[in-house]
């Protein structure tokens, strides 16, 4: 028996439905039904009787529900104790994609359920964030690259993809019509993302898997402001490599043209990462889930 087994169960019984509790848990009802179906084959009792149009407790899910209520108030309590969590805060550090493009709505979402959280965010490249998470500054982080750390936790969330971003010149119009090629592209004045982000990282991992020799770029700029980038762009100053996700609205409004990165199409995941010998109150640990859910990985 385990605790995400009693909490999906409690939850199950408050919510009286499965897929109510499926919500408010950032499941989905086919993982609160396994759930609930292994804790009755293991207490060999039938806890729950639902049909299409009823939702009953039994005798023994009600003496269950009691139990597993001490159970995980105990729990909780035991973390706020050796955690200092009493003021039910969550501190986090992320890179730029998913600060500005993801948290906003996974934060606005995780509120309607836990309306009396607090955040603390703090927003630099992945390579600042992944040290806060070492040192104890945040509680969790999100990047946009895998840390070399053993003791340091990684779940992918969300697949990103890098693209070439232009403006919507006659020039570049010309050479999208003509299906030019991204060693062609890569000749033209180019902005960049400073060392530290994951961006950057990405991006000349796959200028060297094109044999590309990064000195022989005409890089006219290198910046940490993923807008300024943008309008840098907007502006024909130059071009870069950027996520797709951080352009998807310019791109719509026809401000900015994309050009894919061909067979060696740049792919990479956006990670939430924490300390593995921390143990996380369920405030945090709730939060965690949200985020994967939000994600494009199909993670529940």
């Amino acid at each position: 028996m385990e605790f995400k087994q009693l909490e999906v169960f409690v939850n199950v019984v408050e919510q009286k439905s499965f897929s109510a509790a499926a919500k408010k848990l950032f499941l989905t009802q086919p993982t609160v039904s396994v759930h609930i179906r292994s804790l009755e084959n293991e207490l060999n009792n039938q806890l729950i009787i639902r049909t299409t149009r009823t939702f009953f407790v039994t005798k023994d899910g009600k003496k269950l529900y009691e139990y597993a209520k001490s159970i995980l108030n105990l729990r909780e309590k035991i973390y706020e104790e050796f955690n200092g969590d009493n003021e039910r805060s969550i501190k986090i550090g992320a890179s730029t994609i998913p600060s500005i493009y993801i948290l906003p709505e996974v934060v606005t979402e995780y509120c309607k359920t836990y309306p009396r959280i607090s955040f603390q965010i703090h927003q630099s490249d992945s390579g600042e964030i992944i040290e806060k998470v070492m040192e104890g500054e945040v509680d969790i982080g999100l990047v946009g690259t895998k840390p070399g750390y053993e003791e340091c936790a990684s779940d992918p969330f969300y697949q990103d993809q890098l693209v070439i971003a232009t403006s919507s010149s006659d020039h570049f119009m010309q050479l999208k019509k003509n299906n030019a090629s991204t060693e062609e592209l890569l000749k033209e004045p180019i902005v960049m993302r400073e060392s530290g982000s994951g961006t950057r990282k990405e991006s000349d991992l796959f200028i060297e898997k094109l044999g590309i020799d990064k000195n022989s770029l005409n890089v006219i700029a290198t910046m940490n402001d993923q807008e300024a980038i943008i309008k840098t762009i907007i502006n024909d100053m130059g071009i870069s490599i950027i996520s797709e996700k951080a352009v998807q609205n310019h791109m719509n409004e026809g401000k900015i043209l994309v050009f894919r990165l061909g067979e060696l199409s740049s792919y990479r995941f956006l990670y939430i990462i924490y300390k593995k010998n921390k143990v996380h109150p369920l405030h945090i640990r709730q939060f965690i889930k949200c985020i994967k859910k939000s994600g494009n990985l199909g993670l529940c």
